[in-house]
């Protein structure tokens, strides 16, 4: 069994709660050249385990590096639901082999694990 020392926290922390290394996380600008790459993926989830997101929400990602995804990659998002009308636009900030977090930057509608992204 592993413990550890929580000494500083900006949310409420709730039993069952992951713990995951604290790194600072820097939001990317707007760049020159928007890079919309033809990814396609599903939303896997919404950070602190939400039901849904809107904008200025992190979400993750079901594609990562190994995908060729960037940091500053910005992706369409559709909903899951028919008739599928596109709900917001996210931006890539951390990425991993296999996933990534990215920030909505517009929603026009709640987004949802489960909606679908790509371009």
């Amino acid at each position: 069994m592993s413990s550890t020392r929580i000494s500083e926290s900006y949310k409420e922390i709730n039993i069952g709660d992951m713990i995951v290394d604290y790194y600072v996380v820097s939001l990317p600008v707007a760049p020159a050249i928007e890079r919309k790459p033809p990814i396609a993926g599903i939303v896997l989830g919404i950070w602190n385990k939400r039901a849904e997101a809107g904008r200025d929400d992190v979400v993750y990602l079901s594609a990562g590096a190994g995908q060729s995804v960037e940091i500053g990659d910005i992706f369409t998002v559709i909903s899951r639901t028919k008739p599928h009308p596109i709900v917001g636009t996210v931006q890539v900030f951390s990425i991993s082999d296999a996933g990534s977090a990215a920030i909505i930057r517009q929603a026009t509608s709640e987004i949802k694990p489960g909606d679908t992204f790509g371009n």
